[in-house]
């Protein structure tokens, strides 16, 4: 039940696969003792077994932590399941962040505390930002199309300032979105380099999104 020569977490660079390592029976001992003591029967928990217990919440804590970011990484190895095929590049660089912070995060993490918090914490606020940069994409995104699919019944002569100001309010959106998320993953990357090439990139990124809404807007023209 000893985890002196298993690391908590482990990674395979080559298969990008992650794995939280943590006794099974260990994980059901803590239950156990916690369902005895819900059902009232502490007092029958003997004084080494609750010492024992009590010294591995802590890392039980954050083995429970360490497996949800361990899922959402091994979930990345399939990004269409994630994203939408044309916010993949907006929002790749967020993820090539967290690779590299689980590349450079020791695997020892259970014999340094401050080290296992750390990872912790920037892995949860990390994947915390990619999931709200996600929503809020898909949600401008399927904005934008459900705008364009009302101009359907609108014909582009007679209704000309109805489709200027869905074209107009659509690129609005676009930049604000944009700009929050160029924001975000500029200020999570350490390297004023990296920063740098990232900043150029960035407006490429924008373009395959707005050449498919470009396209989504042609079709609801040339219907």
């Amino acid at each position: 039940m000893e985890m002196d020569d298993v690391n908590l977490l482990e990674l395979d660079s080559e298969a990008s696969v992650m794995t939280t390592n943590f006794p099974i029976d260990l994980i059901e001992l803590i239950k156990a003792i916690k369902i005895l003591k819900e059902l009232g029967f502490e007092s029958n928990i003997s004084r080494e077994v609750k010492k024992f217990i009590d010294g591995k919440k802590g890392i039980y804590n954050s083995a429970i932590k360490l497996r949800k970011i361990t899922e959402f990484y091994n979930s990345l190895v399939d990004l269409d399941t994630l994203l939408l095929t044309c916010h993949r590049p907006l929002l790749l660089d967020k993820v090539i962040v967290l690779e590299n912070l689980v590349k450079s995060t020791s695997g020892n993490l259970e014999k340094d505390s401050e080290n296992l918090r750390n990872f912790i914490t920037s892995s949860e606020a990390i994947i915390e930002s990619f999931n709200n940069l996600n929503s809020k994409l898909k949600n401008t995104h399927n904005l934008i199309i459900g705008n364009f699919i009302k101009l359907y019944d609108a014909d582009l002569i007679g209704k000309k300032l109805e489709w200027k100001r869905t074209i107009a309010q659509a690129k609005d959106l676009v930049q604000k979105v944009c700009s929050e998320i160029r924001l975000s993953i500029s200020e999570s990357i350490g390297s004023p380099e990296e920063r740098s090439i990232y900043e150029k990139k960035f407006p490429k990124y924008i373009l395959v999104w707005t050449n498919h809404l470009s396209w989504q807007l042609l079709k609801v023209l040339v219907h």
